[in-house]
């Protein structure tokens, strides 16, 4: 077998490196935040299905169009050694990240959905909360069964032999516009969100400020690698506007917030809606008959 290691330069891998452990740093502050918080209010599912349905469908263009640099890693002994490999594929490494991280923040979302109406939202009803859970599962569930079809497709054409190599590309090709499509619209949920909430919520928001660079970085990691994907740099450079836009409107709510009095001589900046979500630390009396919860029957799910 031929030598199949393109040793990329020492700043490509540097940031490669950087990226990697930014992006888990980044994820992983989110999901401590919903940990913590035990609650998801404040974060558009659609926004984490975009965002999943959109890194699967890069990783898998990229795997598909990196398919050689993969297999040289089964040769070790006579062709690349194991840290080779890795640097070889550092790309593909890079882009399997977020979706691994995302699907972890998606499953969080699910376990704590919070099913009381908030206060912040006043035609919000007990309807209105079902049918995001339920919507929120039923776009999991189209994503990975979406992205597994499409693996298989690309995997039984290049094995199968049923359609030569460029067709086989194309498809990881229109796979690849198909995540940028996600990329450019993954943040407009989040924005509408959090506009109609008024707060960010548990949203984390050092996440959101990490991930702003994290967005240009990318762009700039894919450029400088040897085979650069527009679909991919093109889609990161949006998104990162929309981040940078986000976090305005976040800054700008909490400013906002910080300035109201909640009665006088107080100040509380802390949104109805997490008074709401953490009543029991109240006590019952903070509680009232008013207080909306919309599952009796947690069967009814």
């Amino acid at each position: 077998m031929p030598y199949c290691y393109h040793e990329p330069s020492v700043i490509s891998i540097a940031l490669g490196c950087f990226l990697i452990l930014g992006t888990a740093l980044s994820y992983s502050l989110q999901i401590v935040s919903l940990v913590r918080t035990k609650t998801s209010r404040g974060i558009s599912f659609i926004s984490l299905g975009m965002g999943l349905s959109a890194g699967l469908f890069g990783f898998t263009g990229n795997a598909v169009l990196s398919w050689q640099n993969i297999l040289c890693c089964r040769f070790f002994s006579d062709s690349i050694r194991p840290g080779e490999c890795l640097v070889n594929n550092i790309v593909l490494i890079q882009l399997a990240t977020g979706p691994i991280f995302m699907l972890i923040i998606y499953s969080l979302f699910l376990k704590y959905f919070d099913f009381r109406r908030s206060e912040a939202i006043p035609d919000e009803t007990q309807k209105d909360r079902l049918t995001e859970f339920r919507s929120a599962t039923i776009l999991l569930a189209s994503s990975l069964t979406l992205i597994l079809l499409s693996m298989m497709t690309c995997f039984i054409l290049y094995y199968g032999g049923l359609a030569e190599g460029e067709t086989v590309e194309k498809v990881a090709r229109g796979l690849g516009i198909a995540g940028a499509g996600c990329i450019f619209i993954q943040w407009f949920p989040q924005i509408y969100t959090v506009f109609k909430l008024g707060d960010s919520g548990s949203l984390s928001v050092p996440m959101i400020v990490l991930q702003a660079p994290g967005a240009f970085l990318v762009v700039y990691f894919q450029l400088s690698s040897p085979t650069p994907q527009w679909s991919s740099y093109i889609a990161y450079g949006v998104s990162g506007c929309e981040i940078v836009f986000l976090l305005c409107l976040i800054g700008f709510f909490k400013l906002r917030t910080a300035s109201w009095y909640r009665g006088p001589g107080s100040r509380d900046p802390t949104p109805v809606y997490l008074h709401l979500n953490n009543s029991a630390e109240f006590g019952e009396d903070y509680l009232t008959d008013d207080t909306p919860f919309l599952i009796d029957d947690p069967s009814a799910i």
